[in-house]
């Protein structure tokens, strides 16, 4: 496996590089929403727990989002994969060439990448425009174990294509409805991971063995649970906004019975961004409690300051408590959004008719 100079996380998470696909898109003309590519990704619909490793919970994908988007807006698209370096420079640079968009892995999400007029480069962009040669673009293009379904240790490069089809939006949706029932109601684990549902209880029972635990033995637990509450949570709400966001820019499309469920489901999804809003500050407030606790440890303690730290410690105990009361309350709001789109896909079943 290729070494870099500088160690770099092993892939970016899929939340990010749906950003780069909405630049790569208008790039190429197509002015389609970020909120739109974001739900019929899939992504806002996917959660996952790892006990062992919470804050690498995002990376654990169960579907391509990059091939759902593309098939869903009637984009041809390709996935190629490469062992060595050298092919996957000549292959990236013959698509460039050739007038294609390439999104490949970075440390930092997955930029996309344009054909540059300078002989032996190539221009990368995702909030930036950068060159890079061969050299260059060595040390940044990962080469990563098991990218989407391919499963081989290697360098990937995705392709986005001509459009060869308009979507049709009433079908788009019920696509993104069946899609999204599929990934909450997923209950498996995919590389130590819980997926769908299950990742909720996952969370909550760690979160339960954690408490148990006498202080010392407990902290490294601690420490990993409040870590989910960064990134993994900020990208969790971010994504139900987007599905808000894409419910009432389609509600019109819709009518009578449609339009009853879905401002059920809108109402739902507001319901769940308010808790996970509550949820996100509460796991502010743990951390910050538990960072100050580990700061006084190195001090010899007084009896007084003895007794403020288990006083300090019950209450980030508690704090940590009621994190886990708003997760399952999250669950089971997650759960009546299964029920509404299984609903509404019944509905469109029945108006076929």
């Amino acid at each position: 496996m290729r070494q870099d100079t500088d160690p770099l996380p092993k892939y970016a998470a899929p939340m990010e590089f749906i950003h780069s696909v909405h630049e790569a898109l208008t790039h190429q003309g197509l002015n389609i929403p970020l909120s739109h590519l974001m739900v019929v990704s899939g992504e806002p619909f996917r959660i996952s727990y790892n006990p062992d490793n919470p804050e690498h919970s995002p990376h654990t994908v169960f579907h391509n989002p990059l091939r759902t988007v593309c098939r869903v807006l009637g984009l041809k698209h390709q996935l190629y994969y490469d062992e060595d370096y050298q092919t996957a420079w000549n292959r990236l640079y013959q698509n460039l060439n050739e007038g294609k968009v390439a999104l490949i892995p970075f440390d930092s999400g997955h930029p996309f990448f344009a054909a540059s007029e300078t002989p032996g480069q190539v221009i990368g962009q995702n909030g930036y425009t950068i060159t890079f040669d061969k050299s260059q673009l060595s040390h940044k293009w990962l080469s990563v174990d098991g990218f989407y379904e391919l499963g081989l240790d290697g360098y990937y490069q995705f392709l986005i294509e001509d459009r060869n089809r308009l979507p049709d939006h009433r079908e788009t949706a019920y696509g993104v409805f069946r899609l999204a029932r599929k990934l909450m109601h997923l209950r498996r684990k995919v590389s130590g991971g819980a997926m769908g549902t299950e990742a909720y209880f996952a969370l909550a029972g760690h979160i339960q063995n954690s408490l148990k635990k006498e202080w010392d033995d407990a902290q490294q637990d601690f420490d990993r649970i409040l870590k989910w509450g960064q990134i993994p949570l900020s990208q969790i709400l971010e994504g139900k906004e987007m599905v808000i966001e894409y419910l009432q820019s389609i509600r019109n499309t819709f009518e009578d019975r449609e339009l009853a469920l879905f401002d059920d489901a809108i109402l739902i999804y507001q319901q769940m961004i308010s808790l996970l809003r509550t949820l996100k500050i509460n796991f502010q407030f743990s951390t910050n409690l538990l960072q100050t606790l580990s700061e006084s440890e190195t001090d010899s303690p007084s009896f007084s300051q003895s007794i403020s730290r288990r006083f300090r410690q019950r209450r980030f105990l508690q704090s940590l408590k009621a994190c886990q009361k708003l997760v399952l309350a999250i669950s089971t709001i997650e759960t009546n959004a299964i029920d509404k789109f299984t609903s509404i896909v019944r509905l469109s079943e029945k108006l076929k008719i």
